[in-house]
C-alpha cells in the first residue's frame, strides 16, 4: 500500500510489504511529529538521492541528532525495504542504506537502545521474512 492515500502531511500508513502481514510493527499508522521524520520519508520515496543521505550524515556528531535520527530510520524500515524492492536502481540505493546503517550501527551503546526501545531487532526479522515470503517458489517437492 502506497503512503500518499489523500491524507494529510504528517500522518501516513505504514507500509504493507505483504498482503498477509498481520505485524503491528508493519501496519501501525506511522505520524510524523518532527520535520526530521517528514524529511527522512521523502528522502526514502525519492530513493535516498545522494545529497540527502550526505546532508542527514553530516549532522550525525550531534548524539541528541544521531539518537533521533535512527529512532526515525528505524521507525521507516519497512518502507525502506518496499522502496528498495520495488527499485529501479536497486544497486545504488542498498549501497546508501548501507552507508547509513553502519553510520548509525556501528555504536553498539545507541544499537543495543535501538533493539530494546525501539524494537529494532524484531522488526528486521519481520521485514526480512516478508522480504523472502515475496520471493518464494511453489516446489514440488512438498
Amino acid at each position: 500500500e502506497d503512503q500518499d492515500g489523500g491524507q494529510f502531511v504528517g500522518q501516513r500508513k505504514r507500509v504493507k510489504l505483504s498482503s498477509s502481514t498481520k505485524d503491528p510493527y508493519i501496519i501501525d499508522s506511522l505520524k510524523h511529529k518532527c520535520f526530521l521524520e517528514e524529511l527522512l520519508f521523502w528522502t526514502i520515496k525519492f530513493e535516498f538521492p545522494q545529497k540527502m543521505v550526505t546532508f542527514l550524515l553530516n549532522m550525525l556528531p550531534d548524539q541528541d541528532y544521531k539518537i533521533t535520527f535512527t529512532k526515525t530510520f528505524v521507525q521507516h524500515y519497512a518502507f525502506i525495504m518496499k522502496t528498495l524492492m520495488k527499485s529501479h536502481e536497486s544497486d545504488t540505493m542498498s549501497n546508501r542504506i548501507v552507508h547509513i546503517s553502519v553510520q548509525l550501527f556501528s555504536n553498539e551503546e545507541l544499537a543495543r537502545h535501538m533493539t530494546e526501545e525501539c524494537q529494532l531487532l524484531d522488526i528486521m526479522v519481520t521485514v526480512l521474512l516478508y522480504m523472502m515470503e515475496s520471493c518464494l517458489i511453489k516446489s514440488e517437492l512438498q
